[in-house]
């Protein structure tokens, strides 16, 4: 057999090479298992801390709440049915309190269905923010061109 400068066969040493890359692979899954296992830890200790001090932004599993979805289920529908009874003319409402009635309607509907079903009443803050900032970006607009045209009308 052939062997090398320190008296290993080559059958020896690829037996030993192979070892050792066991040997490494095995301490390399046992760091990344202790880093998963601190990192987890970090964060169940943020969601104790978080739960001591009555803020439960820690703890994002949420059950859905099959009682809580018919709840809102039923105001939607009871505001679409008040939004359909509005918008009849027979009722002799005044075309101004019609529309502020629609879109206040439509608006408290938009936020009953972001908040429970996307799901962004049991979200942190920020990301609350990041969906309604947006949102309310066009309507401060809104109220910025129409304030602009009754200044205009006023002069």
């Amino acid at each position: 057999m052939a062997q090398d400068k320190k008296g290993k066969s080559k059958a020896q040493k690829k037996s030993d090479d192979a070892e050792e890359k066991k040997t490494s692979a095995a301490s390399e899954e046992a760091e990344e298992h202790a880093a998963a296992k601190e990192a987890h830890d970090d964060h169940a200790d943020h969601a104790h801390a978080a739960k001591a001090h009555g803020d439960d932004h820690g703890d994002h599993e949420h059950k859905p709440n099959r009682k809580e979805y018919w709840v809102i289920f039923g105001l939607l529908l009871l505001l679409t049915v008040l939004e359909v009874g509005i918008a009849q003319p027979s009722l002799g409402i005044s075309k101004t309190l019609m529309r502020l009635g629609l879109v206040s309607m439509a608006l408290a509907k938009a936020v009953l269905v972001a908040l429970f079903y996307m799901h962004l009443k049991h979200e942190t803050r920020v990301l609350r923010l990041t969906v309604f900032i947006p949102l309310a970006t066009p309507a401060l607009y809104a109220v910025i061109l129409i304030s602009e045209a009754a200044w205009r009308l006023v002069r």
